[in-house]
């Protein structure tokens, strides 16, 4: 297995994780083994085929993102209590991704105490053909800001720290984080501001 390059590969996922016809590409430069994304210019271009006549309920959808954390990809191989399953049940019909400097970080932990972990995340995110966004290679936390702002609304992150949750929820980000050690739970801050 290369650990040393681009581990995903975004631009063919299966219709049931967002990909299909329909469905467009992401709007920053994303660098992926079997892609020719890099060096495209970022404008709303469709994924191959041909789409049918008229709207339909899928195409409708803007493109969904799920930006996934350090915390959670670690947490993986720790908690047999969650999987990505659990992740399409909270947002359906999205694209797993994440940044270079998640993987950078992961990286960091194959020397450590937590080697294990980190190659059996590393592992994940090449069998599963998680996106990496390859332009952002600084501080992992900063970078998933960053990108989910980006990404804009159709993006929720998957975090189980709890100050970047925090900081993700004030500037109305959707996240995903664990309660209680056991469950995954989606908290849509601008969806419970519209309630109030």
């Amino acid at each position: 297995m290369d650990l040393t390059g681009p581990v995903a590969q975004v631009g063919s996922a299966p219709p049931s994780q967002g990909g299909g016809r329909g469905f467009k590409s992401p709007p920053v430069h994303l660098r992926a083994r079997g892609s020719d994304w890099s060096e495209r210019p970022a404008d709303n271009r469709e994924v191959g085929g041909s789409s049918p006549p008229g709207p339909t309920r899928w195409s409708m959808l803007e493109d969904r993102y799920i930006i996934l954390d350090t915390s959670f990809l670690m947490a993986l191989s720790e908690k047999k209590s969650i999987s990505l399953d659990d992740l399409f049940r909270l947002y359906p019909k999205a694209k797993l991704v994440t940044t270079k400097s998640v993987i950078s970080e992961i990286k960091g932990h194959l020397d450590g105490k937590r080697r294990s972990q980190a190659r059996i995340s590393l592992e994940i995110v090449e069998r599963y053909n998680i996106g990496i966004f390859e332009d952002y290679d600084g501080s992992a936390d900063e970078d998933v800001l960053k990108l989910s702002k980006e990404l804009g609304k159709g993006a929720v992150v998957v975090t189980f720290d709890l100050e970047l949750k925090e900081r993700l929820l004030d500037l109305g980000i959707p996240v995903i984080y664990l309660r209680a050690g056991k469950k995954l739970v989606f908290e849509d801050p601008l969806r419970l501001s519209k309630e109030d």
